[in-house]
């Protein structure tokens, strides 16, 4: 196993060695070795157990740097669902050798002090080691990311898991909490990094001999992102975002690296993203555009980022990937990537706005998308694709009281090893950039979260219901919910809307959650314009908090909602 002495806290230190003026001494050493390895201001904290599982490493004095791997040990303790994990049980999930690097672009921009790593885990010789972390599929390549600016923890946790949820690969993901070098750093969540893999990106495997013919069509993984680390090489494209700046779109090679790759395979997959730029930049690009491109994967892609409103969508960690001609080999949006400026967490172009879209958008944001995407975008095939696609996913996977349940859910399971997190790292009532909202309680960061998760999704299902193209569709022409009167209220309000034809109605009240907590109307009316009061009380005789709250009018497959406020 690992030397213990230098990973487990000083509280078992304590044990081994009697005597107030040891203690003292290693509680001393602890803030000194605090104060290196941070070089912020926070604090240190006693721990020894958790309900998540506990990964410690042990550098051996070593520092880890940036892009640079070094040889560590690393011992993991996962006792299962329900069950405590103490540093002192043994080394029941991983007990071995990594190789482990800093990595994460704006983390070290910003210079964060609560750091991000990638490691590989590796045999005693330094061979790769596939192994399961935490119950994930066994792999050699992970991510200890660590939740900073996100004091929620959980957005980028929650973009992975809808994304796998609709039937799109993204990252899987478990919370755990990191000791490193006997300090304990917080709350992390393990990734998978994206890599070509029978249980990641599936597809056909690369091989240095394949350099001709199907084998040389797949499969690749690239991405648009800034240049960075050992993935610094790539191209550009030739074509302008837009007309009115010069900025082009950097293209990088990702997996198989670009030290990885032969020529003929950069050659390649390099002229097929040229070839297909060319195609959308000319006028006949409707027509041919699906033979390059996966437009159900954008499709996906497009609704988890546009509900979440990811500024950086598009411009910086956005992937791509292509699997052999033989396989239907086309260039597909995807996995998604990096969602921690996500879900109202951005203070900057529209990222703290329920309203408004990442693509159409007039404002500065849209000068960072590559052209293409704005055409897709813009063809009312692909909109009502996408329209169609939420209309299936709006009461299943991406259901609004399924993502607030499970917001809860992982917010109940952080609740102990959050408290230990942030008296770790104090920024709970801090600005940390790029916040929008700054909570003084992980409570008020959570229930932030749900909030303008909910009115973001509201305001989705608006303007997808209007663009739905459905034979049985009625359109939003044949009815209007007009907003209540008086609003704000705090006694009654009156609400008003009009039926232009014969058809089923539902008029609802939800709150912030997205929970119906009165149903006002569901029949067959006819055609005809209705007035009734909301007197404030719920369909259980209760009166809600004061607050936000909506109503929605649904007719067949489209809905118009109001937002109202009930005050004290």
């Amino acid at each position: 196993q690992i030397e213990r002495m230098n990973i487990i806290s000083f509280k078992i230190e304590k044990r081994q060695i009697s005597g107030k003026i040891i203690q003292a001494t290693n509680r001393l050493i602890a803030g000194v070795l605090f104060f290196a390895a941070s070089l912020c201001s926070s604090q240190t904290v006693d721990f020894t157990s958790s309900n998540l599982p506990i990964v410690l490493i042990d550098t051996h004095g070593k520092d880890i740097r940036n892009s640079t791997r070094i040889v560590a040990d690393m011992g993991v303790v996962d006792n299962g669902p329900g069950m405590r994990n103490t540093i002192e049980d043994p080394f029941n999930n991983y007990d071995g050798k990594i190789a482990v690097e800093i990595r994460g672009s704006s983390g070290q921009w910003k210079k964060w002090p609560k750091q991000q790593y990638g490691f590989e885990t590796q045999t005693e010789s330094g061979d790769n080691n596939n192994v399961s972390l935490l119950g994930l599929p066994a792999e050699n390549d992970w991510i200890l990311y660590p939740p900073y600016s996100d004091k929620s923890l959980l957005r980028n946790v929650l973009a992975y898991r809808l994304s796998n949820d609709i039937g799109r690969y993204a990252p899987r993901t478990k919370f755990c909490e990191l000791v490193l070098n006997g300090n304990y750093r917080g709350v992390y969540v393990l990734i998978e990094k994206i890599k070509r893999d029978k249980n990641r990106v599936n597809m056909a495997k690369l091989r240095p001999e394949d350099i001709a013919g199907d084998q040389l069509t797949g499969g690749y993984i690239v991405k648009v992102d800034r240049p960075a680390g050992e993935e610094n090489e790539g191209w550009e494209s030739p074509y302008k975002i837009t007309p009115e700046t010069n900025r082009v779109v950097p293209w990088l090679y990702h997996d198989p690296g670009p030290d990885e790759l032969t020529s003929e395979q950069k050659a390649y997959i390099k002229n097929y993203i040229l070839d297909f730029e060319a195609m959308m930049n000319g006028r006949g690009w409707k027509s041919d555009y699906e033979q390059y491109f996966d437009v159900d994967a954008f499709v996906d892609y497009y609704l988890l980022t546009e509900l979440s409103l990811n500024i950086d969508t598009y411009t910086f960690s956005t992937f791509f990937y292509k699997d052999r001609d033989s396989k239907g080999g086309r260039l597909a949006i995807g996995p998604v990537w990096d969602f921690n400026l996500a879900f109202g967490n951005a203070d900057y172009f529209i990222g703290m706005h329920t309203e408004g879209w990442l693509l159409g958008t007039k404002i500065d944001v849209a000068d960072r998308i590559p052209f293409w995407l704005k055409n897709l975008y813009n063809d009312g095939d692909v909109q009502r694709d996408i329209a169609r696609r939420w209309l299936d996913l709006r009461t299943d996977a991406l259901a609004l009281p399924r993502l607030v349940t499970m917001i809860d859910a992982w917010a109940d399971t952080l609740d102990e090893a959050q408290q230990r997190n942030f008296e770790r790292w104090p920024i709970l009532g801090q600005y940390i950039w790029p916040n929008y909202f700054v909570g003084r309680t992980f409570a008020d960061e959570i229930s932030t979260l749900k909030n303008w998760l909910t009115k973001r999704w509201l305001w989705l299902d608006a303007q997808f219901y209007r663009t739905a193209k459905v034979d049985h569709n009625p359109g939003p022409s044949s009815f209007h919910l007009e907003q209540n009167y008086p609003n704000p209220f705090n006694s009654a309000t009156t609400i008003a809307y009009t039926v232009r034809r014969s058809q089923h109605v539902q008029l609802e009240i939800f709150n912030v959650k997205g929970e119906l907590i009165l149903k006002l109307v569901d029949a067959f009316q006819t055609a005809g314009s209705r007035r009734l009061t909301w007197d404030g009380i719920k369909a259980d005789g209760e009166k809600p908090a004061a607050g936000l709250y909506f109503c929605r009018l649904a007719v067949g497959s489209t809905n118009q909602v109001r937002r109202m406020i009930l005050l004290p």
